[in-house]
């Protein structure tokens, strides 16, 4: 193993040989190849094993190593095995952007000749040995995977015991850290340990078969009963341990196909460790809880539903029959999927395969639909398209064009196609195969040709980049110049009245459908090979090679840049509201974002590139096509998580309405954000110009009051629509807290003062504190009021703002107050770290400590018996009334940042900085860890039937949760989501086709 491979151009060698000199006085082993021989079939295996073998792969920056040839095949062979890089600029006069993106995401460092050489050094001996144990169990386990797979994966190779064990926690840290696992590494370790899971499987019941053994022994011969039942009692020990052992493993194969987005494999692994554990008696808790956490996090988070392997050979194309307007009532749609084994094959929309329509003898690269979804084109690389009812019937062969037929077009009634050629011809058919015209249309292939929703006219594209404007008779209009080269893809908008091109020049333009010119897109460094518009025309999405999407408005604006995929963006598709955008890449990744660019998820299966995604009207399912032969399909209705997305920066808020119909968010943008609790948005409380701090509902929920560093408190309808704006403050207002019998509003800002208020916002009276007010809570009779201040003061007021009481005794600021259900008792806590216990006059009862960092949440149980204290020392303690500690939760990573008691109180659910959710009995045993968000989890809050839990995060979400949710309950759910792929999947094994076997489903 070596520490380093350095990839230069030979014109450099000289300074790579000073490199590679202070490299090995710093002790660190380096690959290079300093032979100047031709490549060559052994060369390159070698050059493959000096980069298998090395933990970082350094490439030498300069003009000549990028235009090198064998550079770049070195730097993509080490982007493939997932190698650590790390760039190095030694001369420039390069142009930058000819530098794959995948160095360009890494940090440079410079030995120019002008650097400070031994500085440079340094630096880059850190970038090598940073997480050093990590990467060289990368490379030590990626030459494993390689011998495994050059052994056809043969099982002798693979790993056991504790050097599976290792390998199994390497992979779960794999998603955290670079370099991510390779495929292969994953496959490796994963099948490892179901070799293991077998080789368990057979020593468990070789043991179940011993205690039956014993049994019958214990039968026979009664002399050795005490003998017989101490080995029967040994025996079912070790089947407990074995079996145990079991589920653990599972677990573990489990949560690293998660990690390593093969979320899929992962629910299968989940289920199968839910059996495992429900065939034992006794369940450990710990043991429960992991397998709950394990299996729901793959239920809620799964999006593959299924997994056709449809063709011989890579899928070109991939379309969906229309549904609507001049349909016959109850058509179901089909699924027709084109391929390069030179077939189509029809799917009914559930994936279920209905027949396969052969006939071309050459690639097929284009299948459409009539407008009525009753016959089908198909175009071929055999020089023909074909017309085809969707029974199969073959009806007509149109035959005459003398290259490869890209694509054969419906007109809008049906009545006229048009099929275009490499050979620049554009050939007009009736239905039945009889020939209208053949159009002399282009010099250099016909790349596009598209039909105008009027019918009145249809454009073809050259690759002589040209568009042309035809009659329906074949009739030209107009030629339209202007780019530069090739025209890859052709568009029109939903009314007609627009069209836009993609061409290999770099740009896309935009014509009005009388070929008047309205602009043209610049901004993309490659080709453009699509474009389309949202359905709603408002946005024009371009694709490039480049490896992004731009969102552009129909003046030229440019909205966004997609960027994230690693290599071609092949596809860009709008759902059916034009609000989600998905795209497809060759980097295997179906990606869906925003309309304003922001990521919302990856979609992770494919094993070759992406070549066609297309939504079903509802917008709730995608499918896509792929060169690895499979169609997948992808389901966005998870009925047990609702993801609620809009906020622009971190949420720190949720709260839910008395009576539980409504949830409003806020956060560190502007906009708090009402909805209803199914997850569907009412409105943005679009009117405040800082930062949202905190957000509340007056008790009948009619009302919602929003505090804001902008100084201002907003009162909102239930429609979204601002009633008042209070006013007065010199700083950020923090909290708005209604009394409990609604008459009132209480607000703490960070000027020092609390104010009163009527519920419709007439201002009542000023209580002052000499520091900031951290927060303020009324008693449950509303008789109270309490503020907590920077100064380690609480103050106890009157409902009319008289002072009652000076709480003093903390040393630092308070951070929250809160009142016992029966207001008989307040509790106060903060900064120092001490939760002390007040009675409701102020008198001090008592003061506890135990916690080892500030208290930042407090919450008493629903009978107020119980009281609990969140801290930045990450856990949570629980009390009773009188100040005694019952136990202490423990089990996050971070700071605890929030704690709540279910309405019922036996449940808690605590919120954390480590981005995790746990749920716990009252007794501090761990239930399960809800994972999902990707930041840190602000606030939490329980509906008030319990059935649902909100959670705010930093990573701009909130969730809605249906937790409580048992291990049946959830088996339930994975096994219904896997019905069809088990059922009619030809390539599930035996094993797996019976997992769900016994478990209902819904």
């Amino acid at each position: 193993m070596s520490d380093v491979f350095i990839s230069y151009s030979r014109k450099d060698k000289s300074f790579v040989q000073t490199l590679h000199a202070a490299l090995c006085r710093q002790r660190c082993d380096t690959w290079v190849d300093w032979e100047d021989i031709p490549p060559t079939a052994d060369w390159w295996d070698e050059i493959e094993r000096g980069i298998n073998c090395t933990n970082a792969f350094v490439v030498v920056i300069t003009p000549d190593s990028i235009a090198s040839k064998v550079c770049g095949q070195e730097l993509e062979y080490a982007m493939q095995q997932n190698k650590r890089l790390v760039p190095i600029v030694h001369r420039e006069g390069f142009d930058p952007e000819q530098i794959p993106s995948a160095l360009s995401r890494h940090n440079w460092l410079f030995f120019r000749e002008q650097d400070d050489f031994e500085q440079a050094l340094q630096s880059l001996l850190k970038a090598i040995h940073t997480d050093l144990d990590y990467v060289r169990s990368h490379t030590r386990l990626l030459e494993r995977a390689i011998e495994w797979e050059h052994q056809e994966r043969d099982e002798s190779f693979l790993l056991r015991g504790k050097d599976l064990a290792e390998a199994r926690q390497w992979l779960l840290q794999g998603a955290a850290k670079e370099p991510h696992p390779t495929t292969l590494q994953t496959d490796y370790v994963l099948t490892g340990g179901k070799a293991e899971a077998t080789r368990r499987e057979a020593e468990i019941k070789r043991q179940h078969a011993e205690i039956k053994q014993q049994r019958l022994w214990l039968g026979l011969v009664l002399a050795a009963l005490t003998v017989a039942t101490g080995l029967g009692i040994v025996a079912f020990r070790q089947y407990r341990v074995a079996k145990e052992g079991e589920i653990k493993a599972v677990l573990a194969s489990s949560e690293a196909l998660f990690v390593s987005n093969r979320k899929f494999e992962a629910l299968i692994e989940a289920l199968r460790a839910g059996t495992l554990l429900k065939e034992l008696s006794n369940q450990k808790p710990a043991l429960q809880a992991q397998v709950l956490t394990t299996l729901q996090q793959a239920v809620y988070w799964v999006r593959q539903s299924d997994s056709v392997q449809a063709h011989q050979n890579g899928i070109t194309d991939l379309a969906l029959s229309p549904t609507g307007t001049g349909q016959p009532s109850g058509t179901a749609q089909i699924l027709a999927s084109a391929s390069r084994d030179g077939t189509v094959k029809l799917w009914r929309s559930d994936g279920s395969f209905l027949r396969s329509l052969a006939g071309h003898t050459d690639t097929v690269w284009d299948v459409n639909f009539s407008p009525d979804g009753q016959t089908i084109a198909t175009s071929s690389r055999d020089r023909t398209s074909k017309l085809w009812r969707v029974d199969g019937t073959l009806l007509a062969t149109f035959k005459g064009h003398t290259a490869s037929v890209w694509e054969t077009a419906f007109s809008p009634n049906g009545q006229v196609l048009a099929s275009a050629s490499e050979d620049g011809l554009v050939k007009l058919w009736q239905p039945d195969g009889t020939l209208i015209k053949t159009l002399k249309a282009h010099a250099n292939g016909v790349k596009d040709v598209a039909f105008s929703p009027d019918g009145q006219f249809f454009l073809s594209a050259g690759a002589d980049g040209t568009i042309k404007r035809w009659q329906l008779d074949g009739t030209l209009l107009s030629t339209l110049e202007g780019h530069q080269a090739g025209i890859k893809k052709i568009s029109l908008s939903p009314d007609g009245q627009f069209f836009a091109s993609a061409s290999a020049d770099k740009t896309a333009r935009l014509w009005r459908r009388d070929g008047t010119l309205v602009k043209v897109l610049n901004g993309h460094t490659a080709a453009v090979s699509g474009v389309v518009f949202s359905p709603d025309r408002q946005l024009l999405a371009t694709i490039s090679y480049d490896k992004t999407v731009k969102l552009w408005k129909l003046d030229g604006k440019l909205v966004a840049t997609l960027s994230g995929h690693q290599h071609i963006v092949h596809n860009v598709v709008f759902n059916s509201d034009g609000q989600t955008i998905a795209t497809a890449s060759k980097d295997k990744t179906i990606k869906l974002w925003t309309r304003s660019g922001t990521l919302l998820e990856s979609l992770t299966g494919h094993t070759d590139w992406v070549s066609r995604i297309v939504y079903k009207q509802d917008g709730k399912t995608l499918y896509s096509a792929s060169e690895d032969k499979t169609i997948k399909l992808w389901s966005f209705n998870q009925p047990l998580l609702k993801r609620l997305r809009g906020h622009q920066d971190a949420v720190q808020k949720v709260v839910f309405s008395a009576d539980g119909q409504f949830v409003v968010s806020s956060g560190d943008d502007d906009t708090p954000r009402l909805w209803r609790s199914d997850g569907t948005l009412v409105a943005p409380l679009a009117g405040h110009k800082g930062a949202i701090a905190g957000v509340s509902f007056s008790p009948d929920g009619q009302t919602i009051a929003s505090t804001s560093a902008d100084k201002t408190v907003k009162l909102w309808n239930l429609d979204g629509t601002l009633r008042k704006t209070l006013t007065g403050y010199q700083d950020t207002v923090w909290e708005a807290r209604y009394s409990p019998d609604g008459q009132l509003i209480a607000t703490a800002s960070d000027d020092g003062t609390a104010k009163l208020w009527q519920a419709d916002g007439t201002p009542l009276t000023t209580l002052r504190h000499r520091s900031s007010l951290y927060d303020i809570r009324f008693s449950p009779d509303s008789q109270l009021i309490a503020t907590a201040s920077r100064d380690g003061i609480v103050k106890l007021w009157q409902r009319d703002g008289t002072y009652l009481a000076t709480l003093e005794g903390h040393s630092a600021a308070v951070y929250r107050i809160i009142f016992s259900p029966n207001g008989q008792l307040l509790a106060s806590a903060g900064k120092d770290g001490t939760l002390r216990l007040w009675q409701r006059d102020g008198t001090p009862l008592k003061t506890l400590t135990g916690h080892q960092g500030s208290i930042l949440q407090l919450a008493f149980s629903p009978d107020g018996q119980t009281l609990a204290s969140a801290s930045a020392d990450n856990t949570v303690r629980l009390w009773q009334r009188d100040g005694t500690l019952l136990t202490t939760l423990q089990g996050h990573n971070a700071e605890v940042t929030d704690v709540s008691f279910s309405p019922d109180g036996k449940t808690i659910a605590t919120a954390s900085y480590d981005n995790t959710i746990k749920l716990w009995k009252t007794d501090g045993t761990l239930l399960r860890t809800l994972l999902g968000h990707e930041g840190a989890v602000a606030n939490l809050a329980f509906s008030p039937d319990g059935k649902l839990l909100a959670s705010a995060g930093q990573d701009k979400q909130v969730m809605l949760w249906n937790w409580n949710i048992n291990l049946d309950g959830l088996m339930e759910h994975g096994c219904t989501w896997l019905h069809r792929y088990l059922t009619n999947n030809p390539t599930v094994t035996e094993r797996d086709r019976h997992l769900c076997d016994g478990i209902s489903q819904t």
